[in-house]
Parts: C-alpha cells; structure tokens; sequence
C-alpha cells in the first residue's frame, strides 16, 4: 500500500500576533538591561557609535550590536547614516528613561533585574498562591526591615505614579461637589499623589499613612517638592491600627475629609479591602469621599491587555489582582458609600471615588 504524504495547508490566520507575544519577553528584558547598565542616560549626553559602547561597557561588540539594534526597533533610539552610525535617544526614551527626566519610569523598570517574572516562578506563585518577589516571603515584612528594598520599592513606585498622580490633582476639583480641605492617603508611599494634589489645589493639605520604614522616604520626597507645610507623614498599620480623623499641620489640625487608596486594593484578597474600605468609611464624616486609583481592567475582565497583565505582576509580588470599576462598585457599596464614579484620568489608569452619605 502507497504510504500517504503529509501535507500542510496555510492558514490565512497569521502567527504573527502570537509570535510578538513570544518574543515580548525579549523586550523588557532588554529595557531592564538599558536602565540597569545606565545607557540612557549615557545616550542622552551625547551619540556613541557601537565600537564606543562596547568599550563604555567592555562589552563585546556583537553584544553591543544586538543591544542597540533592539534599542532602535523599539524606538528608543535612532541612528544615524553614517558607515558607523551613531546612536541618540529619542524624545520618547528621553523623557521616561533618563535618570533626571520629571517623568521617569526606570524605578520601576530596575525591579526586573532581580525579580525578573520568568515562567516558572509564575508556575509556583500560581501553584502556592503565594508572593514570589524577593525569593519569596511577604514583601511587606521585607521592607519592615531592610532599609534598601524599602526605599527601592518606594522609588519604583514613585516613577510609575508620576503622570497619573499629576492628571489626577489636575482633575480633583471636578470629582466632588465640594472642595476637599484634606486627604489621607493611605499607603502613599513617596507621597507623589499627595504631592500633585496640594500643587495643584493651593487649600488642600494632605497626611500620608505609612510604615515607620517608608515615612523618611517620603519626607525626603516633600522635601524635594518643597511641600512640607502642606504634605505629613504619620506611620502606622494600614490594617491594625486606627486611622487618624485629623491631620497636624503648621496652622493647626485640619479634619480628615477624603481618603485615597492608589495602587492599595490590589494589593490584597476581597476581604481585605472590605477591610481597608470600611475602615475608611469609619474615618469619614458625612459627606466625606473615598478615592481609589488603579489600573482597572474591563467589567467583562478580558483587557486592556496591560492591565490585565499586571495581575500577574500581583500574583507575584502580592495577595491581589487587577479589579474592575464594577468590582469595586460593589465593595463600595457594601460598606455603605453611595455615588460610585469612575473617571479615566491618564492612559491606563482610572480613579474610582464615592461617598459617605
């Protein structure tokens, strides 16, 4: 008997998107690779042709090549003519990947260097349900007591929050009926959201709630925007202790009006932001407003795909998951605030905001 051929019949239907998907590991590793050797920073004082960066970094050359040629395929650099082009960053890489640029978001590019998600600690955080950042244990314990990870996570934080932090302050005004007098911003590490918020609303104060470790770190923020009069820190536990209902300020206390998680609930399993939200409503006087910032993914939870992407990043590094606005309507209301909103502010991110009746 004939043996029958094996035949293969194309499929209209391209690869292509599942082959990026593939190769997009490829990418932020070699962003990870460009904030950690610092070659933005080096390409923003002036153009360095391969045979220069190599010797910058005594790398070989065919390194060199393959980094640079990645770099301006990514458009994060371009190149020029010459038989031995140099390379410049562009207007993008210039504004979020120098060190000194307002917008920088290297912190929390630097996180990938050692904790990188590779498949198999994503198979054993899903397998354990459990934190895999820093070689496993509880991140939070771990910036209780080591000094670097604290101010390098808060840093990291920080450069991420930049943007939506000031679109946000940009739009406060128009989330209340009233003017808000002063925020608790729970969490808030550096304090760029309490930051952005009094810049642009000259009557507001505002008291970030912290880890005894993270308060210096912030102070130092404050003090780098020049809002001390303004902006405080109280340390204290999120969960165990009581919220203050009053903030101390040169001028006298200031009565607590709103309360601010941003980037918090996600952090933590349902019940524990049940928790941190009935705690608020507790602190809140009548009329009060809660504000809750994230990147929210879709009711339907099928996108945006960064969005949906970063409940991986929580599954590794925490508790949480990526919530929707509907998710988080629903725990609102469960604790008793009513007029749930969302607002989209700045490219992924949206703030939820409802009120103590």
């Amino acid at each position: 008997m004939e043996q029958s051929k094996k035949t293969i019949t194309l499929s209209e239907i391209s690869d292509v998107p599942i082959y990026n998907i593939y190769i997009a590991a490829r990418t932020s590793a070699l962003l990870a690779l460009g904030v950690h050797l610092g070659i933005f920073d080096e390409l923003n004082k002036h153009p360095l042709t391969l045979k220069q960066v190599a010797a910058l970094y005594e790398i070989h050359e065919r390194g060199a090549d393959a980094v640079l040629v990645g770099l301006h395929a990514l458009q994060l650099v371009t190149a020029t003519k010459d038989k031995e082009p140099a390379y410049s960053l562009t207007d993008m890489a210039r504004l979020y990947l120098v060190k000194d640029a307002d917008c920088y978001i290297g912190g929390l590019i630097a996180l990938e260097w050692d904790d990188f998600i590779t498949p198999k600690a994503l198979l054993k955080a899903m397998k354990t349900g459990e934190m895999q950042a820093y070689g496993g244990g509880d991140v939070w314990e771990a910036h209780d007591v080591d000094a670097d990870k604290t101010r390098m996570f808060t840093k990291a934080m920080h450069s991420i929050s930049i943007r939506p932090a000031f679109s946000l302050a940009q739009k406060l005004s128009t989330l209340t009926a009233t003017p808000r007098k002063c925020l608790l911003d729970v969490g808030g590490g550096s304090g760029v959201y309490s930051i952005a918020a009094t810049l642009h609303n000259p009557s507001l104060k505002a008291l970030v709630y912290e880890i005894p470790a993270v308060c210096p770190v912030t102070q130092e923020f404050f003090a780098e925007y020049s809002v001390t009069d303004r902006c405080k820190t109280q340390a204290g536990n999120m969960f165990k202790d009581t919220y203050p209902t009053h903030g101390a300020f040169a001028d006298g206390e200031q009565r607590i009006d709103s309360i601010l998680y941003s980037q918090i609930l996600h952090d933590w399993p349902r019940d524990k932001c049940l928790d941190l939200l009935q705690k608020a409503f507790d602190t809140l006087p009548s009329g009060g407003v809660v504000f809750i910032n994230e990147k929210l993914i879709t009711d339907e939870r099928d996108g945006p795909v960064a969005n949906a992407m970063v409940s991986l990043d929580m599954l590794f590094w925490t508790l949480g998951q990526q919530f929707s606005a509907k998710e988080l309507f629903e725990m609102l209301t469960k604790v008793g605030f009513t007029s749930p909103q969302v607002t989209p502010t700045i490219g992924l991110w949206s703030i939820v905001s409802a009120t103590k009746p």
